[in-house]
């Protein structure tokens, strides 16, 4: 039977759900359903819906993002070579390598002037404990005596900040101590070197040389005038380092070497120099002057042999010395030359032919009358038959104005500006000056000034500048420059060296000659009778100078003496000035004895022959 048929055939089940007699599988009775509380509706911020909101936070951070990436293709591909350079540089640091400063030695090799080394002491509080600082602070207090307890003290502990990481226990330990101190191996404690200029003969030659300071920068003397010469060039250590400042051992490194100071050689011969302190000393002592100096030099090179100026210092310890004394009168100070300022009136007036040493004024009184003021003789006396020799050999001042009068004030300073007065020698020391003259085209020039100037006063000169100028009388009548380093070398080979350099000119030979004899007459036969020394002929003249006043007119009582001498006044190898200040009595007393002890002594240590036998009628 086919399928449709069979299904066509059944009868169709009716399923009445309301019929009782159908048995229908209970079904569960769902739960009713919760009610929800609807949301409340979203408020607009600032005027925006959230969604409006989304878009604008993503609008502002797809900026941002994309700003971002333009800075970062600035500096990491624009600016990659200056990025880089910067990168370098906060990673390289330059230390600086110190330059070895120069050394000075005299004439001989004699060291006056070398390096060596002080320390620093460093504490570091945070490398100690409570046990090993109660130990630092007794070894240091037997250590640095000097070093009070509490500065020690406060140098060790931390403060509560904790910023004192490093602090300063002592400066300018010597090389003894620190040694001390490091061989104690104190945690917590660091010695750091630094240089120290050294000046192992001590005062000797304080003013010549100067000092350097403690950041080593020469002031005064040599040490100043060629600073840079004797400082050389620091070098530099370009180096990588780490985050604590320490050089990176296989980081980056460039070096450039520093160039050592150059050494120089001086003038002085340290064995005359001493003589000459000594001298120089004496007499300030014996005549209770207030100050003294001296200067030997070659008048033929202009090479200063020796360099006195008292009172003088330790350039050891420039710092606890007083200032004034840095000063150096020898350069630095003027004063009124008095008769030693006669040598150029003399000189003057045999160069222009005016006189002879022969002339005769006839007789001139003690005091003279000139343009209202009395103008005398130091001892108020006159003389007869009054020639220049005469007038040389008694110091007279009415002489001597006698002799300017015979050529007048057009030639006296022209001859006086050649000889150098009111200019620097350029000598080559620190704080030279001038000295003080006034000029005929100075409104306030006088007759009386050049009448004065003749003898020595109303004008001023500097020693260096006297010696200069009376060196030129004694060679021959040339003016030569004065210098006091011979030679400047480096790692022992000579790269300067001075050569005599004469300026000008001034007077003949023949009047230099001349002038030479007359003031050798007046050591034989005159005032100047005390730098004599038998055997030999010696040039000189003394000079005693009244003080000017602040308020005007001179002391009635105290002097500047000084005596002026050079040997053999044939062919003079040396020259020496002696002056001493605020003294009540003449030159020819006090200087002159000081100054023949040194020409003696010179004469000796050149080895130079007498030139005159030596009998007992001249003994």
């Amino acid at each position: 039977m086919s399928d449709k048929l069979r299904y066509r055939n059944r009868t169709p089940l009716r399923f009445d759900f309301q019929s009782p007699t159908i048995d229908a599988p209970e079904l569960p009775v769902p739960e009713p359903e919760l009610k929800r509380k609807p949301l409340p509706p979203r408020r607009k911020k600032w005027g925006l819906s959230p969604y409006t909101r989304t878009r604008l936070t993503a609008g502002v951070v797809t900026l941002v993002a994309f700003a971002l990436v333009i800075n970062l293709f600035h500096w990491q591909v624009d600016q990659a070579s200056t990025t880089s350079g910067i990168a370098k540089q906060l990673h390289l640091q330059t230390s600086e390598i110190t330059a070895r400063r120069g050394l000075i030695y005299d004439a001989n090799n004699m060291l006056l002037a070398g390096n060596s080394a002080v320390y620093i002491v460093w504490g570091v509080p945070r490398d100690l404990t409570e046990a090993k600082l109660t130990e630092n602070l007794d070894k240091l207090q037997k250590l640095l005596p000097n070093v009070p307890r509490d500065q020690i003290k406060s140098a060790l502990v931390l403060n509560k900040e904790g910023t004192n990481t490093w602090n300063t226990i002592a400066k300018e330990v010597d090389a003894t101590t620190a040694e001390q101190i490091r061989a104690a191996k104190l945690d917590g404690i660091y010695l750091e070197p630094k240089p120290r200029r050294v000046y192992p003969n001590g005062t000797l030659l304080a003013h010549i040389l100067g000092f350097t300071n403690f950041e080593m920068k020469g002031a005064y003397g040599v040490e100043g005038y060629y600073n840079d010469e004797l400082s050389g060039q620091p070098g530099k250590i370009l180096a990588e380092r780490d985050a604590t400042g320490n050089p990176i051992a296989l980081g980056a490194q460039q070096i450039s070497p520093s160039v050592e100071g150059a050494d120089l050689t001086l003038t002085i011969d340290s064995a005359i120099q001493s003589k000459v302190e000594r001298e120089t000393l004496a007499a300030m002592f014996r005549w209770k002057a207030t100050a003294a100096s001296a200067i030997v030099m070659n008048p033929q090179t202009g090479a200063i042999l020796a360099w006195v100026s008292y009172p003088d210092y330790d350039p050891n310890n420039f710092n606890k010395t007083d200032t004034s004394r840095f000063r150096d009168p020898n350069v630095s100070d003027v004063y009124e030359p008095g008769s030693t300022f006669k040598i150029f009136t003399t000189a003057i007036g045999i160069d222009t032919g005016a006189v002879t040493p022969e002339t005769n004024a006839g007789t001139l009184p003690g005091c003279v009358i000139k343009y209202g003021y009395t103008v005398c003789n130091y001892n108020r006396v006159g003389y007869d038959n009054q020639t220049v020799i005469k007038t040389i050999q008694h110091s007279s001042n009415v002489g001597a104005m006698w002799i300017a009068e015979k050529f007048g004030p057009t030639k006296y300073y022209n001859y006086l500006h050649n000889f150098g007065i009111g200019a620097t020698t350029g000598i080559d020391l620190s704080g030279e000056v001038e000295g003080i003259i006034r000029w005929p085209e100075n409104k306030s020039w006088t007759m009386l000034d050049f009448d004065m100037n003749s003898f020595g006063q109303a004008v001023a000169v500097t020693p260096v500048q006297l010696v200069t100028a009376v060196s030129a009388v004694a060679n021959g009548g040339k003016l030569v420059k004065p210098y006091v380093v011979s030679k400047i070398s480096r790692d022992g080979k000579v790269i300067e060296e001075t050569k005599p350099q004469v300026v000008r000119q001034i007077i003949s030979p023949e009047s230099s000659r001349t002038t030479t004899e007359v003031l050798v007459q007046a050591v034989t036969g005159g005032e100047t009778h005390l730098v004599d020394v038998k055997g030999y002929r010696i040039a000189g003249k003394t000079g005693t100078a009244q003080i000017a006043l602040p308020s005007g007119g001179y002391s009635p009582d105290m002097y500047i003496g000084s005596t002026v001498a050079y040997a053999p006044a044939d062919n003079p190898q040396f020259l020496v000035l002696v002056r001493l200040d605020n003294i009540n009595t003449f030159g020819s007393n006090t200087a002159a004895p000081a100054v023949q002890n040194i020409v003696e002594f010179l004469l000796r240590y050149y080895n130079i022959p007498p030139t005159e036998p030596v009998t007992p009628a001249n003994q």
